[in-house]
């Protein structure tokens, strides 16, 4: 008996195969964890952007005169009952109006011969609301542009046009030239609160 002493010591390298279907997975799942990652940083950063931004919006809304040199004040109606005012939209029967508290000298208005206790009820034909005031629907125009206001004069209903002009304290808006409070007419039925 022959013995064959061959030692193998050393077999011959064998060709691993790449998982390619798993480096494929990994790649995906790292991309999509990435993408998610950014959207999360993106939204939270969008988030705390907006809120500074509405923060610094609503203080200067809050300090700056309204567009066109109107200054709104809220009133008690002829009845003594409070209206919430900016919260209320549209009250069934009431007469909303922008009661004219006086005119600046040499502005639009007084050119178009608007004077103090007037009581304009609508701009170009829309309905003056508790939510739609006269400054909101004058700074919609631009400078120059002529608008008529239906007004009520000792009674009697007139339209007067008006151009505008350009507001002295912000240049490029529309300007009327009259301070006003706006008022619910006598007659109407108000919410209970």
């Amino acid at each position: 008996m022959s013995m064959d002493s061959t030692v193998v010591t050393n077999p011959a390298p064998s060709h691993r195969k790449t998982n390619w279907l798993g480096i494929i997975a990994l790649v995906l799942v790292c991309a999509i964890l990435g993408s998610l990652g950014g959207a999360v940083a993106g939204g939270a950063a969008g988030y705390f952007v907006g809120r500074r931004v509405a923060r610094s919006e609503l203080a200067q809304a809050q300090t700056a005169p309204a567009p066109g040199y109107v200054v709104p004040r809220p009133t008690v109606p002829p009845n003594n009952r409070v209206i919430p005012w900016p919260d209320q939209g549209r009250v069934p029967g009431a007469t909303v109006y922008a009661e004219v508290q006086s005119v600046v000298s040499g502005s639009p208005a007084e050119k178009a011969g608007l004077k103090a206790g007037d009581r304009i009820t609508a701009v170009d034909g829309t309905q003056l609301t508790v939510r739609r005031d006269l400054a909101q629907l004058i700074s919609s125009h631009k400078v120059g542009d002529q608008v008529e206001l239906t007004v009520n004069r000792n009674g009697n209903q007139e339209t007067i046009r008006v151009t505008l002009g350009d507001n002295p304290d912000n240049a490029g808006h529309p300007y009327l030239g009259l301070t006003y409070r706006m008022v619910a007419g006598s007659g109407s039925r108000f919410p209970s609160s």
